[in-house]
């Protein structure tokens, strides 16, 4: 899944102690990672572990011999949060499982944990979900790299541009010997 379930609420609060397990300040999230534990939970998958990460929160979940995380953002200016992106690491299409020693296609259980993530929200009136969006929605500005000429940048000097049809020539010690 590459995109990221956007939701507005205000049922999920900093809960006490939280600043404590960030990484980073304004990361928060244990509160709705705590709610998709028992929502999920109600769907069949198993929620062993929720942990703090430097960006968010990440819920590890599993069902039927597969297992992938939910990631869970809070928008970094909202205090006390009240936005959300939640998404999955899960990627569609063919994967090499090593328990399997072979192949499988994830496409299905993508399409599974996609449903049931949009369903663990679904009736709470406490919870406002925006719909999909396929990149992150908190982003700066993208930035463009200057361009840069031969010889300009990090790394060692370039030759300057040779006429065309010219042969490079070795700099030093003639002909390789073989």
């Amino acid at each position: 899944m590459n995109s990221f379930l956007l939701i507005e609420s205000e049922r999920f609060p900093v809960l006490p102690g939280e600043e404590d397990d960030l990484v980073n300040p304004g990361t928060y999230g244990r509160a709705l990672g705590e709610y998709l534990q028992r929502r999920l939970g109600d769907q069949g998958y198993a929620t062993p572990l929720l942990c703090a990460e430097d960006w968010g929160w990440w819920l590890e979940v599993r069902r039927d011999d597969a297992s992938d995380g939910i990631l869970i953002y809070a928008h970094p200016e909202d205090r006390p949060p009240r936005r959300y992106a939640v998404s999955s690491e899960a990627r569609p299409g063919r994967r090499w499982r090593w328990s399997r020693f072979g192949f499988e296609d994830r496409t299905a259980w993508c399409d599974r944990l996609r449903a049931d993530l949009e369903a663990a929200f679904a009736g709470d009136p406490e919870v406002e979900v925006r719909g999909w969006q396929d990149e992150f929605p908190w982003s700066p500005a993208p930035h463009t790299p200057p361009v840069l000429g031969p010889g300009s940048g990090p790394g060692p000097p370039r030759d300057p541009p040779r006429p065309a049809g010219t042969a490079r020539t070795r700099r030093a010690g003639g002909p390789r010997r073989v």
